[in-house]
């Protein structure tokens, strides 16, 4: 009895890593386009004060 209460905490903890490892990947996610979305914006901004 007492193995089977380990492996649920076992299963617990990996499923825990992994939702926190996606929802870190998410906002790393969301400040790289948001990054990206600046550079492009800023260089469309230059191509446009240059024409």
């Amino acid at each position: 009895m007492g193995k089977g209460i380990v492996k649920k905490h076992k299963a617990l903890k990996v499923i825990l890593i992994v939702l926190a490892v996606m929802v870190v990947l998410c906002i790393g996610g969301f400040f790289i386009a948001a990054m990206h979305t600046q550079i492009v914006v800023g260089f469309i901004q230059k191509m446009a004060d240059t024409s």
